[in-house]
């Protein structure tokens, strides 16, 4: 009983007899109105019923809660307070792809955005083409936040890289959602990276079916 109005009712929620058809004070779910009186059937009969705001009801403000709900490719971590108003909700989301980005919850409810991109593709990863990728101002930027997450030292060495590159802990091929997920990627110097090197780890590994091992 969270929304109870401690200070305009004088009892406690416990001592609400079965079947009552007084009406008590409950506070806003949103905790911008004033409490207003309901009947209470809630205590003993249905306790997961949630009081329902009437301002925020006729202002479109009364939301559930969607932490945790998956809509297409997007799973809501938590609400955007910063973004929020008191008309309109947003909720933090993470793509499948590991965007993370605010979304207006009505396009999440009526299916208008499912995914980080437009008209359903991930923004950061609808270049197929390696090379494309590789070569895309979103994987420099993403080499550069690796690097720097890594103070620039080879995951072998434990040294200042030489010609730092980026070696993905789960193969770049085989898991696409990951290609730009800093917490995939580990600073690698360029002689310990290249298949050409002998000794090095895809030399020794190959390039498929790695494992963070």
């Amino acid at each position: 009983m969270d929304l109870w109005d401690y200070d305009r009712n004088d009892v406690l929620p416990s001592e609400i007899p079965f079947g009552t058809k007084k009406r008590y004070y409950f506070k806003c779910h949103n905790g911008i109105h004033e409490s207003e009186t309901k009947r209470i059937l809630t205590i003993t009969e249905r306790t997961d019923h949630r009081i329902i705001c009437k301002q925020c009801e006729s202002e479109g403000l009364y939301k559930m809660d969607l932490t945790g709900k998956v809509f297409g490719e997007l799973t809501v971590l938590q609400k955007d307070e910063e973004k929020s108003s008191r008309k309109l909700y947003y909720w933090i989301c993470k793509c499948s792809c590991g965007e993370i980005l605010s979304v207006d919850q009505n396009k999440l409810r009526n299916g208008e955005k499912t995914a980080c991109g437009v008209d359903g593709e991930h923004k950061l990863i609808k270049l197929f083409n390696e090379q494309e990728i590789r070569h895309s101002s979103e994987y420099y930027k993403y080499r550069d936040a690796v690097i720097a997450k890594d103070n620039g030292k080879c995951i072998i060495t434990g040294k200042e890289a030489i010609n730092p590159e980026v070696h993905h802990i789960y193969p770049f091929a085989l898991y696409p959602h990951d290609r730009l997920d800093v917490d995939c990627g580990v600073c690698i110097s360029r002689e310990y990276h290249s298949t050409n090197c002998p000794g090095s780890f895809h030399n020794v590994y190959g390039t498929q079916n790695n494992t963070p091992e």
